[in-house]
């Protein structure tokens, strides 16, 4: 929707050919895909103790279940 609107904007006001406005969509689309991986980055780091914790679960219970069978 802002890229839209920012390329309306532009023909609207007549400063802008096409050359113009494919650098503006260009640009707004780099940083769309910028703030999303920054986004995802961020969701991650907030799970990444909640995925430690379960795969150091599994591997306790695998380390268990190993030790148990040798014994």
């Amino acid at each position: 929707e802002t890229v839209i609107g920012h390329i309306v904007q532009t023909i609207i006001s007549g400063d802008c050919n096409s050359k113009c406005i494919n650098s503006i969509v260009s640009s707004d689309l780099k940083y769309a895909t910028y703030s999303q991986a920054i986004y995802v980055l961020d969701e991650v780091g907030k799970k990444l103790p909640k995925i430690f914790k379960s795969v150091k679960q599994e591997l306790s219970i695998k380390i268990k279940e190993k030790h148990e069978k040798s014994l």
